[in-house]
């Protein structure tokens, strides 16, 4: 679609090479069919390009970054709160006793004020101290990140390695810790063996504390106070080392954020997904019972991704038959029916079958009782159905919400209202990653950025005012085929008012070749 204009307003929007400070960033080489690429990951990132270029490799990668810095954040110690081995001396048994480097922890805290809720004192991690941390977040022992990248593409990592790259692949994740002095760098190396992801740790990093955090730590010093050989000393002890894991936890979940959130992924080929899913759910159920008694069958296996997303879809509970769940955040319960009612024009209803306990989907038409099966609904509302059960169910503030070609089945028309919705989910606190090829999306929301330019009290007056995005809540990246691809940004061009994807480009040719047939009919006539 072609359109050149220069509207007042648009000149306002700006691009800073400093804005994305606090953005987390990725930077990928020799991955799958990519090149090189880097980006910053805001709040709603667009993949757009060519197939076979890599958007859904990336989008993929991501998914896994996240499975696994969630667990790491998490670790094996939350199954057992009652017993915190790692800051106590494993060398004595009779009584527990914090460990010499954890005490230097002690110290540290000493000179903090940690009695309101306020509070923001600076720690600084000592170089004596610097190994214990930086043990803890490279430690070899819980999740493997090879696992979940083997899991989730279904394939060993090695194969994911671009052919003619020798030195393997690499990636770079970059956080911006709230309570970290400078960014952190987590480094992920596959090769022809396996997958090594370390995170880089400065020796003099200074840490921010304040808040919830620190008043949590208060009853520390009193804790810590006496004679710490004596037998009755035990308990105090043990909780002054959970109280001081706590702050552990906290720094290590900080030092992944976003990457610790959940994060959940709905396929391109979400639509036969819906449409098969009870087959798919009863074969696997129907097989449990005959496993040992007959020989093995080799079953072709679905990825991580896909059983990621059965299971997630499974986990639905429609004990009630409802359309959706009350304790759900408000907005996204919200969103959820703007999707019914602005674009399927019905609801997606959840029941628990009668034989067994999971869910099954079905569609009620807008002004109608009776149930449609899921499998015998549109193509449209299967492909819709994903979204709209994710948002009721699953997804909170905070958690990634990856959508691959979400203008699939839809309506140019629908398309738009649609991309209204995404920024609507943005605007409530998920974060977003599509994977397109569709101008109509693309143009929807360069209007939607365009519109964060108008005065607030001025944006009433426009149909989709309400989801207006700034520029820093959106970044749109360009996969660019080659040899191997390239991944650029492309920013929004102040003269067209679009982003420049080379959707113009077919148009102007399609044009051109109208033009020529017409010229030859009018000679021939």
């Amino acid at each position: 679609m072609i359109r050149q204009m220069g509207q007042a307003g648009t000149k306002e929007l700006r691009h800073s090479s400093e804005r994305h400070s606090t953005v987390p960033s990725l930077s990928v080489k020799d991955f799958g069919p990519i090149e090189n690429a880097q980006l910053d990951l805001r709040p709603l990132s667009i993949f757009i390009g060519a197939s076979n270029t890599g958007k859904s490799y990336l989008a993929i990668l991501i998914y896994a970054l996240h499975r696994y810095f969630e667990r790491k954040a998490l670790g094996n110690h939350w199954k057992h709160p009652q017993a915190h081995p790692a800051w106590l001396d494993p060398n004595t048994s009779d009584v527990p006793r914090l460990n010499q480097a954890h005490i230097k922890w002690i110290k540290i805290l000493e000179n903090l004020d940690l009695k309101g809720s306020g509070i923001r004192d600076e720690l600084h991690i000592l170089e004596a101290l610097a190994p214990v941390f930086r043990q803890s977040l490279n430690s070899t022992g819980g999740p493997s990140i090879g696992d979940d990248i083997t899991r989730c593409f279904g394939l060993d990592a090695a194969a994911l390695c671009r052919w003619n790259a020798p030195n393997g692949s690499s990636v770079i994740v970059r956080t911006a810790p709230a309570s970290s002095s400078v960014p952190i760098d987590h480094r992920l190396s596959i090769g022809s063996a396996n997958a090594v992801l370390r995170t880089d740790i400065p020796e003099d990093l200074t840490f921010i504390l304040e808040g919830a955090m620190a008043k949590r730590l208060a009853p520390l010093r009193q804790l810590l106070e006496g004679d710490n050989t004596a037998p009755e000393r035990a308990a105090d002890l043990l909780r002054a080392s959970m109280l001081l894991h706590s702050l552990e936890q906290y720094l290590l979940r900080d030092f992944f954020e976003p990457f610790c959130q959940r994060a959940y992924y709905i396929p391109a080929d979400r639509t036969g997904i819906m449409h098969a899913h009870r087959v798919l759910v009863r074969g696997v159920i129907d097989s449990i019972p005959e496993m040992g008694l007959h020989r093995t069958r080799q079953l072709p296996a679905l990825s991580g991704i896909m059983t990621d997303f059965l299971g997630g879809l499974i986990a639905m509970d429609g004990s009630n038959g409802s359309s959706e769940r009350t304790n759900r955040p408000g907005e996204l319960l919200a969103i959820a029916r703007d999707i019914e009612r602005d674009i399927l024009e019905g609801a997606i209803i959840t029941k628990n079958s009668e034989i067994i306990d999971y869910p099954e989907f079905f569609f009620r038409p807008a002004g109608r009782e009776d149930l449609v099966p899921l499998k015998n609904a549109s193509s449209m509302v299967a492909d819709l159905a994903p979204i709209v059960l994710y948002l009721r169910h699953q997804a909170h503030v905070g958690d990634l919400l990856i959508i691959e070609e979400p203008e699939s089945h839809l309506h140019p028309a629908m398309q738009v209202i649609f991309t209204r919705q995404l920024a609507a989910i943005v605007n409530a606190g998920v974060r977003v990653i599509i994977t397109t090829h569709s101008e109509w999306v693309m143009e929807g929301m360069a209007n939607l950025v365009r519109l964060s330019a108008i005065p607030p009290d001025d944006l009433k007056d426009f149909e989709a005012g309400e989801y207006a995005l700034s520029l820093e809540q959106v970044g749109a990246w360009l996969f660019e085929a080659g040899d191997g691809s390239r991944v650029k940004e492309i920013e929004l061009d102040e003269d067209s008012g679009l982003f420049p994807t080379g959707f113009d480009d077919v148009s102007i040719e399609l044009h051109n070749n109208w033009a020529r047939i017409m010229r030859r009919l009018e000679n021939a006539a």
